[in-house]
């Protein structure tokens, strides 16, 4: 699938319409799902209308309420932590960080609200802003976990409208990947299909097919040159694939847009060990360790992958 070739000469994508490319990176050749994407359009347009009247002569935090109302209470839409596409998440009615961000932009985008999809290290959220009005709004606070026996999920953000602060502190974000856009700025729809493609490639990678995975990740590169996460991802996709100089040359990148990417540095010095440089491996083990103790405590899960790995070579 090559969904991003048409949009990558579009500046910032506005006229892209989000629902439609958001079904089509679903609707890939390979994937299981095979459906109508005129239905799902059809009922998020549906949905859309629904709530015009209810959102009418609100101002931002009255909208956002009746949206948050209609679509987690009304609606039943519930957080869970596999539901990443967005036809899953009309079906099942419970989806993630994305499946949950995606689904609210949408609707979004048939009502023209200045909502718009904002990134994390590994996670999303979504943003109300315009010249009176920003809030960011973290939906998997907002909606109702899917099970009673469900953890919460670990965005430590334990509330509904979190300060960019809040995000910087506990995804220890550093100040240069804001600067230079990799994270808590207003996503474009090219970047929000960027990031749909970066999931599309990890649905690839539990299939144990890299080869699609990769070309998902290089399509939401190509839509995203700051996704840190995507160079990560084709970084470990190269990994065991058993190419460790693509490797390391995808897992610096995500660390160069991401200096305090933990689990980068822990994956890259794997990648470093196996190749024999042994002494870079080791400042990156320490570089993991000083930026998340927890990460490197599991000793035995390191040393199982390591050898899962040197049976690739």
């Amino acid at each position: 699938m090559q969904l991003c070739e048409p949009l990558k000469n579009q500046d910032r994508g506005e006229r892209i319409n989000l629902t439609e490319s958001l079904l089509k990176v679903t609707k890939d050749e390979e994937l299981t799902y095979d459906f109508d994407v005129k239905k799902y359009s059809d009922k998020i347009k549906d949905m859309a209308s629904e709530l015009e009247g209810k959102i009418e002569n609100k101002d931002p935090e009255g909208t956002i309420n009746e949206i948050n109302t209609y679509l987690f209470q009304e609606g039943g839409f519930r957080y869970n932590d596999s539901g990443f596409f967005l036809n899953e998440v009309l079906d099942d009615k419970k989806g993630n960080c994305v499946g949950l961000s995606n689904l609210y932009l949408v609707v979004s985008e048939n009502l023209g609200l200045p909502i718009h999809g904002v990134s994390a290290p590994r996670h999303m959220f979504i943003r109300w802003e315009d010249k009176e009005f920003k809030s960011n709004i973290e939906l998997t606070n907002v909606a109702p976990l899917d099970s009673i026996y469900m953890q919460p999920p670990e965005n430590k953000t334990r509330n509904e409208f979190p300060s960019d602060g809040r995000y910087i502190d506990e995804y220890n974000i550093p100040q240069e990947s804001i600067e230079e856009g990799v994270y808590l700025k207003n996503l474009s729809k090219k970047e929000v299909i960027s990031t749909a493609l970066n999931t599309l490639g990890t649905f690839h990678v539990d299939q144990d097919s890299f080869e699609k995975a990769i070309e998902g990740y290089d399509q939401s590169i190509d839509l995203n040159p700051n996704n840190a996460e995507a160079y990560f991802n084709r970084g470990t996709s190269y990994m065991w694939q058993g190419d460790f100089r693509k490797a390391e040359e995808d897992l610096s990148k995500s660390i160069e847009l991401n200096p305090n990417f933990a689990i980068g540095y822990i994956h890259r010095g794997l990648v470093n060990e196996l190749r024999g440089y042994i002494e870079k491996a080791t400042e990156d083990f320490y570089k993991a360790k000083e930026l998340n103790p927890d990460l490197t405590c599991r000793v035995s899960e390191i040393e199982k992958f390591k050898e899962d790995l040197l049976e690739v070579r």
